[in-house]
């Protein structure tokens, strides 16, 4: 498989689209998910045991062998089997996982909420994990996708000075 490709496994809850946008060289967001991913500020806090839980989950899908019980029902009616394995394979071209750092945190106006973490492993490209939770602590959204640098325009030269 080839990991530059989109590799959105199923959409983030609806209205989460409030987020801030940012960087350019952000990951291409997923239907319904923040237009881009920005690097923690001051109010974004890091929660420890949510990022552990994100990597648990991270984890679980990388090796192929998701908890379907951490799931809400309408989520876990769209992951097929499929979905799983195909997704495993791709999450384990990365290679050694050297880095998993959330980038930006949130949550909509229905009591969801979203975390979106930068996976860096030993292979190119870093990964993006979009995960989304509905209030009552169900995973309502996840998707993965390669963070792939934005091109770099040259710039525009001057035009000419007139009389020059």
């Amino acid at each position: 498989m080839n990991s530059q490709r989109l590799l959105l496994l199923l959409p983030l809850v609806a209205g989460l689209a409030t987020a801030p946008a940012a960087a350019q060289s952000a990951p291409p967001a997923p239907p319904s998910a923040p237009s881009a991913v920005t690097s923690p500020g001051p109010a974004a806090t890091i929660d420890p045991a949510q990022t552990a839980r994100a990597r648990a989950e991270f984890d679980a899908w990388r090796k192929g062998t998701i908890d379907r019980s951490h799931y809400d029902a309408t989520l876990n009616a769209k992951i097929s089997d499929g979905n799983v394995t195909e997704m495993a394979s791709a999450l384990r071209t990365l290679g050694t996982i050297v880095g998993f750092s959330q980038l930006q945190r949130g949550a909509s106006e229905s009591g969801s909420s979203y975390f979106i973490y930068k996976v860096v492993g030993g292979t190119p490209p870093p990964f993006a994990m979009y995960i989304a939770f509905d209030p009552s602590g169900k995973i309502a959204g996840i998707a993965f996708r390669p963070i792939v640098p934005a091109p770099v325009q040259p710039p525009t030269p001057a035009p000419p000075t007139p009389g020059a």
